[in-house]
């Protein structure tokens, strides 16, 4: 007993630091700012927590149109790689405006944060090597302060540079950046462990800097970064494949140099037009309502397992807790994102937790139906479930790992935390059960494994059933296909298909929940007209500290086809500003200067002439400010009819009419013809009058309204293929290797039918379900990690199956294939039936509490739903009936 306590309280101690290490909190002793493990956290991404937003654009003076276009393309690439390689994992980039770039990237909230990202992204990355110049100019420079011609100056800059001063180098470039293949973070131990960076050449570039150090030995080897000086060693020896920059450095500035290198060099410098930080796209409501739905479907799935599984059921449930709390841990020792593609693979976690006790339970059961004490169907049970719960649980390992090589993104967010998912439920499951089920029988706790029974001895004939099954899936695949392809373009969220990005200012901090809302009620010729809008909360001039309320928000929409409008990008613009500013009247600012529409006819005094309207910031008395604006248009001798007493002002109310009100911040000025011709020049006077009399002018309520392209380009989606394709490879030489090649490809088959109808009938709701409805079911990177999902949840069912049929062809040789396919079939029936259950009913909660809540949600929920019913069905009448098909036809063939 005292080792089986020894072993349980070990995992009591890790399951704690693990939980210490996920806490939240960044003042944990050993997690303060400058401490050790500062950097060990979890990190939220986007979605959930917001970070910053850049605007960038390519300096593309002296470049054709052409040069431009693909410079800023070019530009996308090498920075998507920076922020990948500084670890700031699913950052959002994409091209706004035909010219700029826009980058979002998770995390960063203090403005020391966000100008260190600056100098990363607007690095031209152009690294040179330059030899010091000869004594005889070097003398000259010292005497004159000139540099002799073939020679340059360069001047370290920051904490940067080995010998603290300029140096004056040849002008002739030694070698070129490109020459270096790899460059990374190390340590320069002659100069005690200062921080440095190692480099290692090409084979043409090794060459060339042999023959270029061997040269000049003795002599300063200056490296220049963007025109700084960064380093001058002095060239001891010949250097060819290999090298070190050494100098001041501090670790960031290696990180961000090494950043710099790795990513490659731009066509042209990059210059900042904006940034600023925003909040979590996925809004605040929709994250509580997520996290209310796990909660409440946990606590759901905790009672069914207490109740059915009795004492059982209470260590698979301290053992789920120890399952999230180790896999949280791990992600902050990583220093992981965590983003709604990750909360997929914890919730697939969670059911894999489940799924590997509930196996062993079964078996347990099977073994003390046999006439076995508690210790023995413990210790059987474990022994015969070892092998179906390793075999799922490796299969679904292999293609998270090959989804982390060879995706992206949303991809590679999943395919983390489900690859640690696995880690961590192999090791509550074989470990952590089996010492507390131990341990409570040791004690006397427990003397025998009591369970509640929900099918005695199930004696169903699937494999009669299976070519009609078979039938079905081939009806429900042609439905989906179908159902895809006639929806066109319109199933595809603004991730795949680009829209419009804007933003806008509210003249007091709004709640985020009300932009979305607002939004959301603005009614179309069939419904919600903006179903899909995306809403983040954007802080100016402030670090992030609450984004629950803020005065300007980025809006991002499809630019969907409503009419005439909608077929024109420029229209579409228009008409979406047009009704976000009728739906948002009184709360937004009018635009600062209006002008009429038509001019003034007669009989009017003003004939000839027109009017305008000048908004104020904020709302002033009326008649005052009337008045006042009045004897500013008589100091500036502007004109007025005659016999009029004074100029012609009129407060407006929000819709756009006069107003008697109080209180008003829009005015109407009637002009002469005269000074309507020259309105803005008027305006742009008057407007300093007022501003100096205390009455400033609004600011504009859209200041960016462009179109943005496809967050998830060509090369993503190739990426994405290539990541599913050798993901499937992999299942087949697994299952290849440890049962056979059919067991494999007939898996696949599985696989390729649940995802296709998962995503299929997905876009098939998205399309019944009405507009007004408010539920967004496009197909964005959520649908994307809820396929994933799927793609391990079916695997693994898949899997265990095969193991007891395998098991049951080893130890019966009488009887057929189709009844020991049956009789495997059965066995598993009840933990089929239970596993899937359980993960139907967290995923069914998600959903309906999540359904209206936007931040797409709803796109990843309903095609795991959709996954979690197929994946079983798949598991019984599709990968093992195919199997036994395939075996029938080859034995017919020989024959």
């Amino acid at each position: 007993m005292g080792d089986t306590k020894a072993k349980f309280l070990t995992i009591v101690i890790l399951t704690l630091v693990a939980g210490f290490i996920a806490w939240p909190s960044e003042n944990k002793p050993g997690f303060k700012a400058g401490q050790s493990m500062e950097n060990m956290k979890l990190n939220l991404g986007l979605d959930l927590q917001g970070g910053a937003w850049f605007r960038v654009r390519l300096k593309a003076a002296g470049l054709s149109a052409e040069e431009a276009r693909k410079g800023t393309d070019d530009a996308m690439s090498v920075l998507t790689k920076r922020v990948n390689l500084r670890g700031l994992k699913e950052p959002r980039i994409a091209k706004v405006g035909g010219n700029e770039i826009q980058i979002e990237v998770p995390g960063l909230k203090s403005s020391q944060e966000v100008e260190a990202f600056k100098k990363v992204i607007l690095s031209a990355g152009h690294l040179e090597f330059h030899i010091e110049a000869d004594s005889a100019d070097q003398a000259k420079w010292k005497q004159t302060g000139e540099a002799p011609p073939g020679t340059r100056v360069y001047e370290p800059r920051g904490t940067r540079g080995s010998n603290g001063g300029p140096l004056l180098c040849k002008a002739e470039v030694a070698l070129q950046g490109s020459s270096i293949e790899k460059a990374a973070t190390s340590h320069d131990m002659e100069s005690g462990g200062k921080p440095a960076v190692s480099f290692e050449m090409t084979p043409e570039g090794a060459r060339a800097f042999g023959q270029v150090t061997e040269a000049n030995v003795g002599k300063q080897l200056a490296i220049i970064l963007d025109d700084v000086l960064v380093s001058a060693p002095v060239i001891r020896s010949r250097i060819s494949d290999h090298g070190q920059i050494t100098g001041k450095f501090t670790e960031d500035e290696v990180k961000d140099i090494v950043t710099v290198l790795s990513s490659g060099a731009l066509v042209a410098p990059l210059e900042m037009v904006g940034s600023s930080f925003i909040g979590p796209s996925l809004g605040q409501d929709a994250i509580d309502r997520g996290l209310k739905s796990c909660y409440f479907s946990l606590v759901i799935v905790m009672i069914f397992m207490l109740i059915y599984y009795r004492h059982a059921g209470m260590v698979a449930n301290v053992a789920m807790i120890m399952n999230v709390t180790l896999l949280l841990g791990l992600l902050a020792l990583l220093g992981a994102t965590l983003t709604l593609p990750g909360i997929a693979g914890i919730v697939l976690t969670m059911g894999m937790a489940v799924d590997a006790n509930i196996i062993v339970f079964e078996r347990m059961r099977e073994e003390r139906d046999a006439g076995k004490t508690g210790a023995q169907c413990q210790d059987a049970g474990y022994e015969r479930a070892f092998s179906a719960i390793v075999d799922g649980n490796l299969t679904t390992l292999l293609t998270g790992i090959i989804l982390y090589f060879f995706g992206t993104g949303p991809i590679q967010g999943f395919a983390v935390t489900l690859s640690l998912g696995i880690i961590t439920t192999l090791f509550t499951a074989l470990t952590c059960s089996r010492v507390m089920m131990k341990l409570m029988l040791e004690t006397g706790m427990v003397k025998e494994w009591t369970m509640m029974r929900a099918m005695s001895k199930p004696n169903i004939p699937f494999m009669k059933m299976a070519p009609k099954a078979a039938a079905i899936s081939v009806v429900m695949l042609l439905v989906g296909i179908v159902a895809f392809f006639a929806t066109g373009e319109k199933k595809y969220g603004i991730d795949f298909r680009g829209g419009v990005s804007l933003q806008m200012r509210f003249k007091k901090p709004t709640p985020i929940e009300d932009v979305r809302k607002g939004i959301l009620d603005i009614a179309g010729e069939k419904g919600a007209k903006y179903p899909g809008a995306e809403v983040q909360s954007i802080l100016l001039g402030a670090d992030a500290g609450g984004v629950r309320e803020a005065m300007q928000f980025q809006i991002r929409t499809l630019a969907e086809a409503q009419g005439k409008e909608g077929e024109d990008p420029e229209k579409f613009k228009e008409m979406l500003v047009a009704d976000l500013r009728k739906q948002f009247a009184g709360k937004v600012p009018e635009p600062a200067v209006q002008v009429g529409q038509e001019k003034i006819e007669a009989p009017n005094p003003y004939a000839g002439g027109g009017t305008i309207r000048l908004s104020l910031l904020d709302e002033k008395p009326a008649k005052d400010t009337a008045e006042k604006i009045a004897k500013q248009l008589a100091a500036m001798s502007v004109g007025k009819p005659a016999d009029a007493p004074s100029h012609y002002v009129v407060p407006l109310g929000v819709d756009g009419k006069p107003t008697t009100a109080a209180n008003a911040s829009t005015y109407e000025i009637w002009l002469m013809p005269g000074d309507f011709n020259d309105w803005n020049g008027l305006s742009e006077r008057l407007s300093e009058k007022l501003k100096l009399a205390g009455f400033p002018l609004s600011g504009d309520p859209f200041p960016s309204v462009e179109t943005v392209s496809a967050s998830i380009v060509g090369e993503l989606k190739e990426k994405a293929y290539i990541a599913l394709f050798f993901a499937w490879i992999g299942i087949i030489l697994y299952l290849a290797v440890r049962f056979d090649f059919k067991y494999g490809v007939a898996a696949v088959i599985a696989l390729v039918h649940d995802s296709i109808l998962a995503v299929t009938f997905t876009v098939l709701a998205g399309a019944l379900i009405p507009k007004s409805w408010g539920i967004d079911l496009s197909l964005s990177l959520t649908t994307v990690a809820a396929a994933l999902t799927v793609i391990g949840y079916s695997v693994n069912d898949t899997v265990i199956i095969y193991d007891r049929l395998r098991e049951n062809l080893r130890e019966v040789k009488s009887k057929g294939l189709s009844q020991v396919i049956d009789e495997a079939l059965n066995q598993t029936l009840s933990r089929t039936i239970i596993t899937s259950l359980t993960v139907f009913f967290v995923v069914c909660v998600l959903l309906v509490v999540t359904l209206t809540s936007g931040g797409g949600i709803a796109a990843l929920a309903l095609p795991m739903l959709i996954g979690v019913v197929v994946g079983t069905y798949s598991s019984v009448f599709i990968a093992t009936p195919v199997l036994y098909w395939w075996r029938s036809a080859m034995k017919e063939k020989k024959a």
